[in-house]
């Protein structure tokens, strides 16, 4: 299992967008696109994107308001997230 959050990962990657993570408990055919981030202070703040699987956008954050309404990936600063290194973003 991972220690890490989405903050975590984009400070990691020299705090560059896009990048792609996936929860530890999801299969390899699902991800979430992260392009937006907003931190004033590791290891939190509002990460926002989209969740995709195999290759294309789904909904599977419909559940969550914030995210319709502001795209805002939820549960970003929970220490359950890898970096989706497999995934090509066009």
């Amino acid at each position: 299992m991972s220690e890490t959050n989405i903050f975590q990962i984009w400070d990691s990657i020299g705090r560059k967008t896009p990048f792609a993570v996936r929860r530890d408990n999801w299969g390899k055919e699902f991800y979430a696109v992260v392009d937006r981030v907003e931190c004033e202070q590791l290891p939190y703040g509002k990460a926002f994107g989209y969740s995709a699987a195999n290759g294309q956008p789904n909904n599977h954050f419909e559940y969550f308001k914030k995210w319709k309404e502001e795209r805002l990936i939820p549960n970003c600063g929970s220490y359950q997230w890898t970096l989706a290194d497999d995934v090509v973003i066009p």
